[in-house]
């Protein structure tokens, strides 16, 4: 049995039927040049015609005695490819409002925790010669770096390389299954290790929150924001087990003139962006606080070469000047907090983040399992997430994919979740939302064009077409 590392037990502690949390994709298809009408249910059926499994996609949670301790994954003897892979048809005329409309549904549902927690649904019939592949997975499985290491792997870089890969039947899981366990040596030697690793996180780790608290200390000095401090908006409500869902795509050259010209990184203008249109969305309202909002802003601290599952990943909390009217300004607010963010964790070691993160989480794990949202301000408003995607076309057998827009998950007081995905030349928002208090995500996914626009015009950059 593979135990659960913290940080993942984690997501399993605060899930309930409100607060889902799976991750997962909507990648968008071109069907090949001259393709067959049953090219989705051929696919389908290879999906399904699977004999042996890899993990974790065969593995199933298990839990210590009366649910005491950290659960593990172990093989489920039971597996059955037809609870986890499904085809269905989008009516006609096949658009993009039904295909968003019916992953907004999907996602909604907890999965079944008696089997292995991810799902494949091909969805056929989409409009302009396409189709679509939802993929949901439990977050204490997978993180979105990992998630797209994956994809990477399934796919061809060529359309005419035919041979599927698919992530439950990767064949190197299998190699691992033969190795030898290490001798007494080896293990003493990775002990003491993982002690020394240990000593010098928690040194890493008191330095950084000691710098933490004293940057929060200079009032009027930094833009470090600090957890439960951040105005309570309309996308902190209480949320509810219904979701929407909205996507926007744009051009990543677009992000890297604007980026040039304002001395900022692609990232630092994704986060403007969103701060943009959050800043228009609440003021068309009439709900734009007198205080800035706080994203949560996730960092991968995943090795370039790791193949690991799980989430290696750590944060930081960056305030989005929303409560500032000038652009320019809002912008160079979120500079200056992203960068005194990413200062504390350039100076930890990957355990040291990785608890960092941890530590900053606790304390709303704590509010979200004793039910104590309503009484005390979100920890931040909302997360904003970058995940790096391929930069090269990828296929599967012929067709190219076209969109990978990540669907992620909501917390308690958290209504929101904006993450963006870079592929090829372009970057794809995946907007995610609570129908009840946000069932116009669509108009927030349409702002970020403006605040795009706007950036553009304030920094005199032509508009990438």
């Amino acid at each position: 049995m593979k135990k659960l590392t913290l940080i993942d037990a984690a997501f399993l502690q605060i899930e309930a039927p409100e607060t889902t949390m799976h991750v997962g994709g909507l990648h968008v298809y071109q069907l090949p040049e001259g393709g067959e009408s049953n090219f989705v249910q051929e696919l389908f059926e290879r999906f399904v015609s699977g004999q042996e499994f890899a993990p974790p996609f065969n593995q199933k949670l298990q839990y210590p005695l009366f649910k005491l301790g950290i659960p593990g994954l172990v093989e489920d003897p039971d597996f059955d490819l037809n609870n986890h892979v499904r085809y269905c048809q989008l009516p006609s005329p096949g658009n993009m409002e039904q295909l968003l409309t019916l992953v907004s549904s999907l996602h909604e549902s907890l999965m079944d925790q008696s089997r292995p927690l991810w799902e494949c649904h091909l969805i056929d019939g989409l409009e302009g010669g396409r189709f679509a592949i939802y993929f949901k997975i439990h977050h204490c499985i997978l993180d979105g770096v990992g998630g797209m290491k994956i994809l990477e792997k399934c796919l061809s870089k060529s359309p005419t390389v035919h041979e599927l890969a698919l992530p439950w039947e990767f064949s190197e899981h299998k190699k691992k299954k033969s190795r030898k366990k290490p001798g007494l040596p080896t293990r003493l030697y990775r002990m003491i290790g993982f002690a020394t690793g240990q000593v010098k996180a928690v040194y890493e780790l008191t330095g950084a929150l000691w710098h933490t608290g004293v940057q929060s200390l200079k009032k009027g000095e930094t833009t470090l924001p600090l957890p439960f401090l951040c105005p309570k908006t309309i996308i902190n409500q209480e949320v509810t087990a219904n979701r929407c869902f909205a996507v926007k795509t744009f051009s990543l050259e677009s992000f890297k003139q604007l980026g040039k010209a304002a001395q900022a990184t692609v990232n630092d203008m994704i986060i403007g962006v969103c701060a943009g249109a959050l800043h228009r969305y609440l003021k068309a309202i009439n709900q734009l606080p007198d205080k800035p909002l706080v994203a949560m802003v996730p960092v991968s601290i995943r090795p370039k070469d790791s193949d690991a599952h799980g989430n290696q990943v750590s944060a930081i909390l960056c305030n989005l000047g929303t409560h500032v009217e000038d652009p320019v300004q809002r912008l160079q607010i979120i500079k200056d907090s992203a960068t005194e963010g990413k200062t504390i964790q350039n100076n930890l070691s990957s355990q040291a983040a990785q608890e960092y993160a941890m530590v900053g989480g606790a304390p709303m794990l704590l509010i979200q399992v004793l039910h104590l949202s309503t009484y005390v301000n979100p920890p931040f408003n909302l997360v904003i997430s970058n995940v790096p995607g391929p930069r090269s076309p990828l296929y599967m057998q012929g067709a190219q994919l076209l969109n990978i827009y990540p669907v992620s998950a909501l917390y308690k007081q958290q209504n929101l979740n904006i993450t963006v995905t870079s592929y090829q030349d372009s970057l794809d928002f995946g907007l995610i939302a609570c129908r009840d208090h946000l069932s116009d995500v669509g108009q927030l996914a349409a702002y970020l064009g403006d605040a795009l626009d706007e950036l553009n015009e304030a920094f005199n950059v032509s508009k990438v077409v």
